[in-house]
């Protein structure tokens, strides 16, 4: 048997989570969005102007008589290390940011100190 209607009304979640700031939060994760694409863009720069570099190193110890495993395994760790570095250079950001964040508190934004930093996704980032 359907329940009766006892005159409640009933509003959609996302409504009472974020509210009458919805438009705003869309605009910030616009924003967002499109840093990440810049750093994204700057980031294949700087790999490429550094290949460049390389090609040229690579060729002079090729020439020298270095392996090329040696010359991978190289880069490799190199490569892995700046990742880690940056990887955990971003947690820490994120985990200052948030605790500036809730500092600050400008007062209308919903949720605000329930929210956190999920470790799951922050490992399945860093692995990434």
């Amino acid at each position: 048997m359907p329940p009766s209607n006892t005159g409640q009304v009933y509003f959609p979640i996302t409504d009472q989570m974020v509210g009458p700031i919805r438009p705003s939060l869309l605009l910030l994760l616009g924003a967002v969005t499109c840093v990440l694409l810049i750093a994204c863009t700057n980031l294949t720069n700087l790999m490429l102007a550094r290949s460049a570099i390389w090609r040229t190193n690579i060729a002079v110890r090729l020439a020298f008589g270095a392996q090329r495993v040696h010359l991978l395994r190289q880069w490799l760790t190199e490569s892995i290390l700046l990742a880690i570095g940056g990887g955990l250079t971003g947690i820490l950001i994120a985990i200052w940011g948030m605790d500036i964040l809730k500092a600050w508190n400008p007062g209308y934004i919903p949720r605000l100190y329930s929210g956190s930093i999920d470790v799951w996704a922050m490992g399945f980032t860093l692995t990434l």
